[in-house]
């Protein structure tokens, strides 16, 4: 399997740090946003899964070079271990040769431990998107590879700004932690999704959107959604994505103007979901951070949410959108009936979630931060200049 090795761009912007981007989930968009952003300001090597469903996008970039792994879909794939390392061997070694200054690991995976332990004395900078596990994930074997991973980071990187007290209550050294807010998420807008947008009539309509699992709250949007039909009896609730939807059934049979996807939602169908709605909703009893909010953002939709976790760090209240006490079924169904109820409220609120100097942070201003984190883990000079850091605004960078 050789590496693909192609010319620097002469434009690089910090052509001193070599990074090496070791994304191998197999639909994280996250970790293709964060890349590009990346390119424009370090030399990248990126390793990713042979089974991303994103290879045209890594393929465009422009890095230094390209290497793919095998995943294990499953645990019983783990009994092919041999070919396994064989191949984590060959990737490491193609690294080593790289000689970056620092690995990057936007999101884990099972194999993330033994990718790193291969990689030798290259300082890895490690990103920790739920530091709190959720219900249901946050059994004994997930708690185990939490610890190997954070015993492998020279730092770690959270998305929301309350979890660096939780990491240092976790026995995380203070100084090596750093915080990057999420990017906003453009990438699901298309010429498409812009037009059907402006052209939809329709009745008022809540977006639930993402995976079903016990803590996204889906049982208290059900009972919220009743509400808002007695008020606005119009009102429609579409919740889309996989996962289980049985244990809602009974629950959902009497509810009117509710539907239903329940499957995984391919990038091109997004943005037409994001486009046909009035307001988001993110119910969620715990949470870390959201990308839907960020799907949201992009879109110029206001989201309500619970007020829990870092989702109180992504939602201006009042003006991107509302936050609720988690599991307040009055509370979140008063919210949807305020916003579905005033149009000119519900579209000042998008707008401002939308714009550059109140809204999220770009991809571009994350890898900057990103930049800064990797220099640190490297021991090679801060330089804000040479990341353009001075346009791109101070680097939320926490120690």
């Amino acid at each position: 399997m050789a590496m693909t090795v192609r010319k620097s761009d002469s434009s690089f912007r910090c052509q001193r740090l070599k990074i090496a981007y070791v994304n191998l989930g197999r639909r994280a968009i996250y970790g293709v946003c964060l890349a590009k952003g990346l390119a424009k300001v370090c030399d990248l090597m990126a390793v990713v899964s042979r089974h991303s469903e994103h290879h045209t996008s890594w393929q465009e970039l422009p890095i230094c070079g390209y290497v793919e792994v095998d995943t294990p879909s499953e645990a019983k794939s783990f009994f092919r271990f041999g070919a396994l390392l064989i191949d984590l061997m060959r990737a490491a070694r193609q690294v080593r040769a790289f000689k970056p200054d620092a690995a990057v690991i936007p999101m884990q995976s099972p194999i993330t431990p033994l990718l790193c332990a291969l990689l030798g004395d290259t300082p890895v900078v490690m990103f920790e998107h739920d530091p709190i596990l959720h219900e249901g994930a946050d059994g004994f074997w997930r708690r185990a590879f939490q610890w190997i991973c954070r015993r492998q980071a020279h730092r770690i990187v959270v998305l929301s700004e309350c979890f660096v007290p939780v990491l240092v209550e976790q026995g995380f050294d203070r100084t090596k932690i750093d915080l990057i807010p999420h990017g906003t998420f453009d990438y699901y807008i298309t010429p498409r999704s812009h037009a059907q947008k402006k052209e939809m009539a329709r009745e008022p309509t809540l977006l639930f959107f993402g995976r079903l699992e016990p803590y996204k709250g889906i049982e208290i949007l059900l009972e919220a959604f009743r509400m808002v039909k007695d008020s606005i009896p119009r009102a429609r609730l579409v919740i889309v994505g996989s996962g289980s939807f049985a244990q809602y059934r009974e629950q959902a049979a009497s509810i009117h103007g509710l539907e239903v996807v329940n499957k995984w939602i391919a990038d091109s169908e997004v943005g037409e979901f994001f486009s046909a709605t009035d307001a988001v909703v993110v119910p969620y009893t715990s949470a870390s951070q959201s990308g839907v909010i960020e799907i949201a953002r992009a879109f110029g939709v206001p989201v309500i949410a619970s007020n829990v976790g870092g989702l109180r760090e992504q939602v201006r209240e009042g003006r991107s959108g509302l936050l609720v006490p988690p599991s307040d079924i009055r509370a979140l169904g008063d919210a949807c009936v305020s916003i579905l109820s005033d149009p000119g409220f519900r579209e000042s609120m998008g707008a401002e979630g939308a714009a550059p100097i109140t809204g999220g942070i770009s991809w571009d201003e994350a890898a900057a931060l990103l930049c800064t984190a990797c220099q640190k883990a490297a021991g090679v000079e801060v330089l804000a200049a040479s990341c353009d850091q001075d346009t791109l605004g101070a680097p939320r960078i926490v120690g």
